[in-house]
């Protein structure tokens, strides 16, 4: 996956948007319930640069805090159960702790 595609999948403007989705549909619901857990459980969200390092740790700690607003959270609550929210922003704090860490390598 390039770089560009795996950063993308966190941000904020197309979770939004596909929130909107994911009320009228539960077909766009289940999509975006897989898509969020894929981003934030998968080991695969590798980066070739620094600089893409960098913004993708931007990028999740800006999800992780946006996902916190009450409004965000309690949608997703709402939608996906709190087991479920409480579950992936661990998973996505982990992702983020692991990306801060000398583990994770760039270039792969």
């Amino acid at each position: 996956m390039a770089d560009a595609d795996c950063i993308d999948m966190l941000s904020q403007e197309r979770a939004t948007a596909i929130m909107k989705l994911a009320e009228a549909s539960k077909m766009y619901r289940l999509g975006y319930k897989m898509v969020i857990w894929w981003s934030v459980k998968t080991v695969e969200l590798h980066v070739k640069t620094e600089v893409a390092k960098r913004y993708l740790k931007e990028m999740l700690e800006s999800f992780i805090a946006w996902v916190r607003e009450k409004n965000i959270f309690d949608w997703h609550v709402e939608q996906f159960g709190l087991r479920w929210m409480e579950k992936t922003l661990k998973q996505a704090e982990e992702l983020l702790h692991y990306i801060s860490s000398v583990n994770y390598k760039v270039g792969i």
